[in-house]
């Protein structure tokens, strides 16, 4: 329901926070295809945004969809961010992201996927935690496909939201994804359906 999901954004937001707390980290991950994870991952963030500092980090590599459907065009990408991981911090951080009229900040895949490469965890890590830091609300779009950097993403989130349709095979692949969270060391506690 669309008015809960809204009351619980907005007590979470309300919530208060010492500065020197990291951010929250949120992934948002599908149970398969066109369920509406970027939508959620998308529409979460421009909640928060209004009243705290939000990045919206796009992980889904094979697809991407969070700058086109927030029609954003980034002069960097994570892929460039990484690129200059050896200095990275919230400065670097910053530079590389583009901000919606919403006030998200995003940080997008980039539009040639074959410049992704290989990208390992740990340049993943380094760049959530420098976003923890630098901003109250951390939302990652991490698609349905479980790379090393969805995982990763997953493993250092606060809380996972797994979103579904009521539909036989979502369902069925909700209850898989939960399994394979479980798998990843995952509490459930952690993961909200």
């Amino acid at each position: 329901d669309a008015g809960r999901l809204r009351q619980t954004v907005h007590e979470a937001a309300y919530k208060q926070a010492s500065d020197d707390e990291k951010g929250r980290v949120v992934a948002v991950t599908g149970a398969k295809g066109g369920v509406g994870t970027t939508t959620i991952a998308v529409h979460l963030a421009a909640e928060l945004a209004g009243i705290h500092r939000v990045l919206l980090i796009d992980l889904d590599f094979g697809i991407g969809d969070v700058a086109p459907m927030m029609d954003l065009t980034s002069r960097d990408s994570i892929v460039d961010l990484i690129a200059r991981a050896d200095r990275m911090d919230e400065r670097v951080l910053t530079s590389a992201v583009v901000v919606h009229r919403t006030k998200v900040n995003v940080l997008t895949t980039p539009d040639d996927m074959d410049s992704v490469g290989h990208i390992k965890a740990d340049e993943i890590f380094n760049v959530i935690s420098t976003a923890a830091r630098a901003y109250q609300w951390v939302i990652l779009d991490c698609g349905t496909y479980y790379d090393e950097a969805v995982s990763l993403g997953l493993n250092v989130a606060d809380a996972i939201v797994l979103v579904t349709t009521p539909d036989v095979t979502s369902v069925r692949d909700a209850f898989r994804r939960l399994r394979s969270l479980a798998v990843l060391g995952i509490e459930k506690e952690r993961v909200k359906l």
